[in-house]
């Protein structure tokens, strides 16, 4: 399928606004009892997800996702959304106009649980955060979506 991508005020598909953590496969967070995730998202706080994998995802990773979002730049809100091989991502920008993709049911999961929550991010490659004030309470893996697109106001 084709890549096409869209600005966010001319799109007319449907767009999916999940209540519970994306996914099937929930694994524990070692030294953050309330916090699951699965192989593209943490939530912080989403004790209510039952542990379903064996596996556990080590302090170490996490710390490592944190210091490196401690640098992070603010994104803004979604300007495109980009849709292929039958996947939605919103296409953001940091502060210094690169462009970010995150896959538009994690940004919605959060946006909806979270609703003054602020997405920063180091690159398009690394983890982006999701912050709630001055707190971490998500990280997603970014989407690598090739394309390049202008920035807008």
């Amino acid at each position: 399928m084709e890549k096409v991508i869209t600005r966010i005020d001319e799109y007319e598909g449907p767009i999916l606004r999940p209540k519970k953590l994306p996914g099937v496969s929930f694994m524990a967070v070692e030294g953050y009892p309330d916090a699951r995730c699965n192989k593209f998202a943490i939530d912080f706080n989403a004790s209510d997800i039952v542990v379903n994998d064996s596996m556990v995802l080590p302090t170490s990773v996490v710390c490592q996702y944190i210091n490196t979002l401690s640098k992070a730049l603010s994104l803004t809100e979604p300007k495109y959304v980009a849709e292929w091989e039958g996947m939605k991502c919103y296409l953001l920008f940091t502060d210094d106009r690169k462009q970010v993709a995150i896959q538009v049911n994690y940004y919605n999961y959060f946006t909806r649980k979270y609703r003054k929550c602020q997405f920063v991010a180091t690159s398009n490659t690394e983890p982006v955060g999701v912050k709630l004030e001055d707190e971490f309470v998500g990280i997603i893996m970014p989407v690598v979506c090739g394309e390049h697109v202008e920035y807008y106001d």
